[in-house]
């Protein structure tokens, strides 16, 4: 039997849509209904919400979202992402263990309010050798994160306190594109206006197509 029915119950064809009443009584709301007939969201109640679409560039990520052109700069946004990460982080963080360390070379010996510093944090090491040393365990809030790349920048800088420590020039093409998006989707408001992310004005646009042609 080939007839499709509308009492099958699939619901995958299916989908709830709540319709605006309008009272064709009243002759305000008539001109009103005719005058935007061809709105979107005159016969619905609310709007379709749709994830920002966004492409990814070495330094910014293009954002479409809400009808809005956006700029993300990637580096701000990693830097306030891992100084309010690290920020956080203590002897008493909880601690993935590695089954496989790989050995770390150092350009100069560390000295012991470093490796007091660098253990404060949360990462568990040992010497080889003078200049030479391996991870054992490091912060289980760095998991989807490049942690070893982050603990060899730590070591490139070699602060003694965590006020030392800030990820300003952390290079982001270590962090994925996935890890970008996630962290703007965790922004709010607030910090979306210091000057990590920017509205693109249709001046803006203007000026980089001059630039271009």
């Amino acid at each position: 039997n080939n007839e499709f029915s509308f009492e099958q119950k699939n619901e995958k064809y299916f989908k709830n849509i709540d319709y605006k009443q309008v009272n064709f009584s009243q002759d305000s709301e008539v001109e009103n209904y005719l005058e935007h007939i061809h709105d979107q969201d005159q016969l619905f109640s609310s709007p379709l919400n749709y994830a920002p679409s966004m492409s990814h560039y070495q330094r910014y990520t293009l954002i479409l979202e809400k009808g809005q052109a956006l700029l993300l700069n990637k580096q701000k946004l990693v830097e306030k992402h891992l100084n309010d990460l690290f920020s956080k982080l203590s002897p008493d963080s909880d601690t993935i263990p590695l089954l496989v360390s790989r050995p770390i070379n150092l350009t100069k010996a560390m000295t012991k309010k470093q490796e007091t510093f660098i253990k404060s944090i949360g990462f568990d090491i040992d010497f080889l050798e003078e200049k030479t040393l391996v991870l054992r365990s490091f912060p289980k809030a760095l998991q989807h994160l490049p942690y070893l790349s982050l603990l060899e920048y730590v070591l490139t800088l070699g602060p003694k306190h965590l006020k030392e420590l800030k990820f300003t020039h952390y290079p982001i093409k270590n962090i994925q594109d996935q890890l970008i998006e996630n962290l703007y989707q965790d922004l709010n408001s607030i910090e979306k206006t210091k000057n990590i992310v920017l509205p693109i004005k249709e001046e803006d646009l203007q000026r980089l197509y001059e630039q271009q042609k």
